[in-house]
């Protein structure tokens, strides 16, 4: 994650993003501060595939303690920095060709993973689905049988079903 890096550099580098960095090292602000994240990718991991890029919606989170009342004022220097970084940010920095290289790569490879495990989900449910026509139509027929036919069909499963549990038992 050397993009992570890059960015951070970039950020902090500016004159907002060392104002932001003096601020974070300031004892009072660093007993409440707990994260800054910059993202675009949904809190939650989509279960329909990746999003396509003109859903995506950018994040900024800050994440602090609540203070205490009367250290409520130390917060409020860090507050107005996250917002002087959204105006940085809306600005497009000047990130390294390799940064946005490496960002567009990580994108791709987490799209495709999406997009695999979004059809494995779709393989499953179709699997799951044929499987409970396949016994409801077993039941149907067994509904069907008449009573001797349907004793006679039930002990062959059982016996089958024993003989299969008896396969295993040996194999252990």
């Amino acid at each position: 994650m050397a993009e992570v890096a890059d960015i951070t550099d970039v950020l902090l580098k500016s004159t907002n993003g060392q104002k932001l960095a003096t601020i974070l090292n300031t004892p009072a602000v660093v007993k409440h501060f707990r994260y800054l994240l910059i993202t675009d990718q949904p809190s939650e991991r989509p279960e329909s595939g990746p999003l396509p890029a003109n859903q995506r919606e950018r994040h900024l989170l800050l994440s602090l303690s609540v203070p205490e009342p009367n250290e409520a004022k130390d917060t409020v220097a860090l507050v107005k920095e996250v917002f002087a970084l959204v105006d940085l940010i809306d600005q497009k920095p000047g990130f390294k060709v390799e940064t946005y290289k490496k960002l567009k790569k990580t994108r791709v490879d987490l799209d495709v993973e999406l997009a695999k495990e979004a059809e494995k989900e779709k393989r499953d449910e179709a699997e799951e689905k044929r499987a409970a026509e396949k016994r409801k139509a077993a039941e149907e027929r067994l509904a069907r049988l008449s009573a001797a036919e349907q004793k006679k069909y039930e002990e062959r499963e059982r016996k089958k079903a024993a003989k299969k549990a008896q396969g295993k038992m040996i194999r252990k």
